[in-house]
C-alpha cells in the first residue's frame, strides 16, 4: 500500500513542480517584454545601449533553453520507463504530445532569442527597422507564452489524469492482492 501512496505523492509533486516551472518561465517572458520596451523606447536617446539591452536578453533567452531540454528529457525518461502494456498506453501518448509541445515552446524561444539578436544590430542603423522588431518581438513573447500555456493545459487535461488513473489502478491491485494474501492465510 505505501507503494501507492508513494505513487500517488510522487505525481503529486510533479504536477507541483511542472506547474511552477511554467509559471516562472511564463513570468519571464512578461519581465522580458518589460525589458524589450525599455531598451526600445531608449534608441532615440542611446542606440548602444539599447543595442547592448536587446543582445542581453537575447543571450538569457537562449540560456534558459536547458529548461525545455531537461524536461523533454525527464518526460522521454519516464516514457523509456514504463512498460509499454495497454494499460499504460494512454500515459505514454499523452507523454508524446507533451513532448511535441515543448519543443514547439522551445521553438518559440529560440525564435525570439534570434529576433533580439537581430534587433540588437538594426538598432544602431535604422529606427523604423527597429520599431518593427518591436513589434514582432512582443508578438513573438505573446506566441512563447501561449506555447507554454499549451504545455500547462495538455499536462493538466492529458497527462496529470493518465497519472492519476496508473495510481488509481496500482492502489486497487495492491489492495486485491492484500485481501488475496489475506484470504489465503
Amino acid at each position: 500500500k505505501s507503494g501507492a501512496t508513494s505513487f500517488t505523492s510522487a505525481g503529486a509533486n510533479v504536477t507541483s513542480s511542472v506547474n511552477t516551472a511554467l509559471d516562472q518561465v511564463s513570468g519571464a517572458f512578461d519581465q522580458v517584454a518589460a525589458k524589450v520596451n525599455k531598451a526600445f523606447d531608449a534608441i532615440g536617446k542611446d542606440s548602444d545601449t539599447a543595442a547592448s539591452q536587446l543582445a542581453t536578453l537575447s543571450e538569457q533567452i537562449s540560456s534558459g533553453e536547458s529548461l525545455y531540454d531537461t524536461y523533454i528529457t525527464s518526460l522521454n525518461h519516464m516514457r523509456e520507463s514504463a512498460d509499454s502494456d495497454s494499460a499504460k498506453q494512454a500515459l505514454l501518448e499523452a507523454i508524446d504530445r507533451e513532448i511535441t509541445l515543448l519543443e514547439a515552446a522551445k521553438g518559440d524561444s529560440q525564435k525570439l532569442a534570434q529576433q533580439l539578436k537581430d534587433a540588437s544590430t538594426q538598432v544602431t542603423q535604422d529606427t523604423a527597422a527597429a520599431e518593427r522588431s518591436r513589434k514582432e518581438i512582443l508578438n513573438r513573447i505573446t506566441s512563447a507564452k501561449q506555447s507554454i500555456s499549451n504545455v500547462r493545459d495538455d499536462y493538466a487535461t492529458n497527462v496529470k489524469p493518465k497519472i492519476d488513473a496508473l495510481a488509481s489502478t496500482v492502489s486497487t491491485l495492491i489492495s486485491q492482492t492484500d485481501s488475496i494474501i489475506t484470504q489465503l492465510s
